[in-house]
């Protein structure tokens, strides 16, 4: 499915315009700032950065928002403005705002010195002095951007020095033979989202910069195709979260609109990464300071601005796209998810920086090898909602030293890296704490030789690890969870093992969200040290029937594998929350979705959209409730989506797939049904009398019972109308009966025609003597009350249906389908074949256990991966 490209610009607009909306709401009408805001000065970049954003709304053709004339405010925001306050990024903002606006001429004469002023930014210029500057990198392409906007605000060419900071740029851009550009000060190396970030920045000068700029940036775009991961296009390094989110939008519009690489996967990124942007707000404001973590130069006191940075990026995006003309822009669902990648991207031809992404339907994650500033680019696995960082501190997923009474990580770059299919060998030299420059005195001798292997959702590492001079050296090694997403983790050779709960210390929160559970090992003292240590990624489920007495059974065995979350109601934010999962488990889908056939299209497209499997366990041939064409329409267009199709029998299988046409790629496996015998345990030391007296029954020889839903599968009237012409005086038949169903005036009968607590319903069985099933040889594909009687222990008198036959096998008494043939059963029953019936059912607990059913299921969901 496509859309031309102008549908996109269209929904990042009215996310910004929503947005504003809720902030006005928030700070006071007619978009006005407060001087305070959560107990931090408001200052006037901030407003510089709302200023930004009016512009940009106006050029994407938005004059009026919260009730509030745009170009007005953006007039009376001028004034409101602090020159001395404003710099950098600000500067540079101010000056494209008025040009936007119309230029200086726009702008009352009392104002113009004032904007001049704004629009300066010798603080910055002067820190980008190359004998004595000590900016970043990036630095120098913001300084050019507000040289430039400078000049073209005052129609003048921009200058020498504009062309002495663009030819720095343009030396970086080269330098590093990839396209990347390092970001470090003083030795370090790091290559980061700012390389993006500089391209974008330096957009409106392209042209100055040369054909290096597309060429270097389309190589960095084509690794970002491997690098981008769903909650970011960089996942490592500073500034990421939220911006990283923001990024990946923007870069959708520089790739439509430059032609830097296939249009389609990145602005399928976009569509989602808009849609998981909601979670990053709270009533228009930016919320990742809450229960997340920023850098420490984008603490709270940075939230409005960030705010209007992001909602800034959106809109040069839609610019961006609306700029193109007649492309084919991908929907979400046009595609799976990504296939195999497992890649070493150099960032520098002549050094050892990189990063290994590898993403398969199992397990997926980023591996930065630089060596950078702080904890953010240690050597450690990324892969947001899974393997995160503490931002800026607590190294994790990477062994550390302690050595008098310091933490110490492997120092400097790595002095080697080697990748092979699903292996990476990287060796660094010395140790020291993090951020220690490379050529720091404080480096302590010794050596790491780590070697990661993929095995499906383990990732293995065997470490050797030389710490030379001192003997009482301790190695510890400390892996981090989400509570939603717990790791599975080892440790060969530790001595200490202990788990700690981070849950609620702000020091332990990532970009994307608190690591509530820390599980850490220390070794023996010593100087070498030869061991391996592991990590699962659990497999992430989401269920339609959070609920549902099968999905506690089901999954509680699975607990140390599988993480479920419940799938929530099918509606547009499903594509958002699915992405954060690998599969999607389907019950009963008429309970989740209902039974309109065209409506159920449009669920499945937004489960196609998230690039996750279905795996349907089909209860049912069809919803008990609905019979009719609209609901077998539904029923079929699930069996065509499913990548997995769980059949409790090998009779449920054939009759399913005679009535469905299911998928090409759709696999169909049979895994028993759990019994229900953890329902009935509770009641056990129940005696047969205290049921009676509870009940009020009179006392049976033989009590017999119709128990369930009286589905029109079910001969009910053959049973009761078989009670009443039996010759058994001591029978008795406890049932529950549809109002149709013609019942005798025989005292042998009672009739249930209401719903049972469930701990009445379980209490019942242990004055049963058996369970008549008896049901017609077809409709149905199973019933659950089988697996009450193998629970419970309680005998079945089986009717003649396929799927009774293969789930009792000999244990059931049969009866046959006709009135006569279970009259005839009934006056032939007797207390011993009933006890012999008894222990036949009891032996078949083991094979309806739930243990065995969730290891069959778990490796269904395995193969489900990535199969859509």
């Amino acid at each position: 499915m496509t859309a031309t490209a102008s549908d996109l610009p269209e929904l990042l607009v009215e996310s910004v315009v929503a947005g504003m909306e809720k902030l006005a709401e928030e700070t006071g009408p007619e978009l006005s700032l407060p001087r305070v805001y959560g107990g931090h000065p408001v200052l006037s970049d901030t407003g510089a950065d709302l200023l930004y954003v009016l512009g940009l709304l106006l050029e994407a053709g938005v004059e009026r928002v919260a009730h509030t004339d745009v170009r007005e405010r953006a007039i009376r925001l001028l004034a409101e403005l602090e020159p001395d306050e404003v710099e950098a990024f600000a500067s540079y903002r101010v000056a494209e705002t008025v040009s936007r606006l119309g230029g200086l001429s726009v702008v009352p004469m009392y104002l113009r010195q004032h904007v001049q002023a704004a629009a300066q930014s010798d603080r910055l210029i002067a820190a980008l002095d190359p004998d004595t500057g000590t900016r970043r990198p990036n630095f120098t392409v913001v300084g050019a951007r507000c040289l430039h906007a400078l000049a073209a605000l005052n129609g003048e060419e921009a200058g020498p020095l504009f062309s002495t900071l663009v030819g720095r740029f343009r030396r970086a851009i080269t330098g590093s033979g990839t396209g990347w550009i390092n970001d470090g000060l003083h030795g370090f190396r790091q290559f980061d989202i700012y390389t993006p970030d500089m391209y974008l920045l330096a957009e409106p000068f392209a042209s100055h910069v040369g054909s290096c700029w597309h060429e270097g940036f389309t190589r960095v775009v084509s690794d970002l195709d491997d690098l981008a991961r769903p909650l970011g296009s960089v996942v490592w390094g500073r500034s990421v979260g939220v911006l990283a989110q923001a990024m990946t939008i923007e870069l959708a519009g520089a790739v439509v609109r430059w032609s830097l690489g296939e249009a389609k996967p990145w602005t399928e990124r976009a569509r989602l990464a808009l849609g998981d942007l909601g979670g990053w707000f709270s009533r228009g404001v930016i919320s990742s300071h809450q229960g997340r973590a920023c850098d420490s130069y984008r603490g709270p006191a940075r939230r409005l601005q960030l705010t209007f940075d992001v909602y800034g990026k959106l809109l040069l995006a839609a610019l961006s796209l609306r700029d193109t003309h007649n492309t084919q822009v991908a929907r979400p669902g046009s595609r799976s998810r990504s296939p195999l990648v497992d890649r070493l991207i150099r960032f520098e031809t002549r050094g050892p920086s990189s990063a290994w992404t590898y993403s398969s339907r199992r397990l997926s994650f980023v591996l930065p090898l630089m060596h950078g500033y702080d904890a953010s680019y240690l050597p450690s696995p990324r892969s947001p909602g899974l393997f995160e960082q503490p931002v800026e501190d607590h190294p994790v997923l990477l062994p550390t030293v302690l050595r008098r009474g310091e933490l110490l990580v492997p120092a400097g770059p790595p002095l080697s890296v080697a990748h092979e299919p699903g292996c990476l060998t990287v060796r660094h030299e010395g140790w020291s704490t993090v951020g220690e420059p490379e050529d720091s005195p404080h480096i302590v001798r010794g050596s790491r030789t780590a070697e990661y292997t993929v095995r499906g959702r383990t990732l293995d590492v065997h470490e050797r690890l030389v710490v030379d001079g001192e003997a009482d050296n301790i190695v510890c090694l400390g892996v981090a969870s989400r509570r939603e997403t717990p790791l599975s983790a080892a440790m060969s050779g530790a001595v200490k093992d202990t788990v700690v709960d981070t849950g609620g210390i702000a020091e332990w929160r990532s970009p994307w969200g608190e690591l509530c559970r820390l599980q850490q090992w220390e070794t023996a003292p010593g100087e070498v040290f030869d061991f391996t240590w592991r990590v699962t990624a659990p497999l992430r489920v989401a269920t339609t029937e959070p609920e549902h007495q099968y999905s506690a059974a089901l999954y509680t065995p699975l607990a140390a594998d599988v993480t479920v979350s419940a799938a929530g109601p099918p509606d547009f934010s499903l594509t958002r929350r699915l992405r954060e999962v690998d599969l999607l488990h389907l019950a009963w889908p008429e309970r989740w979705s209902g039974t309109d056939p065209d409506y159920t299209e449009e669920v499945i497209d937004r489960i196609k959209q998230a690039g996750v499997s279905i795996v349907w366990t089909q209860h049912n041939l069809l919803p008990h409730r609905s019979k009719g064409k609209s609901a077998m329409a539904t029923y079929a267009r699930w069996a065509a989506a499913s990548s997995v199709v769980i059949h409790h029998t090998a009779y449920a299988r054939q009759v399913a797939t005679s009535a469905y046409t299911y998928g090409p790629h759709t696999r169909h496996v049979i895994i028993p049904h759990g019994h229900w015998g953890a329902y009935h345990d509770p009641f056990r030391s129940v005696s047969r009398t205290e049921v009676e007296r509870g009940e009020g029954w009179p006392p049976a020889g033989i009590r017999l019972a119709l128990v369930g839903q009286p589905r029109s599968q079910k001969l009910l009237q053959a049973v009761v109308d078989a009670v009443s012409t039996c010759s058994r005086q001591d029978i008795q038949l406890v049932a529950r009966l549809s109002p149709s169903i013609r019942v005798p005036a025989d005292e042998r009968i009672i009739v249930d025609y209401g719903h049972l607590t469930p701990d009445r319903y379980h209490r019942r069985f242990q004055a049963f003597d058996a369970v008549v099933l008896a049901f017609a040889p077809s409709g149905m594909l199973a019933t659950g009350t089988a697996f009450d009687c193998i629970g419970a222990g309680v005998p079945a008198i089986t009717s003649e249906w396929e799927f009774l036959s293969e789930v009792f096998g000999g244990a059931g008494i049969p009866c046959g389908s006709s009135a006569a043939s279970i009259t005839g059963c009934l006056d032939e029953l007797t207390h011993q074949r009933l006890a012999d019936a008894r222990r036949s059912v009891e032996a078949l607990r083991p094979a309806y256990d739930w243990a065995g059913a969730a290891a069959k299921t778990l490796v269904a969901f395995e193969s489900a991966q990535g199969v859509n």
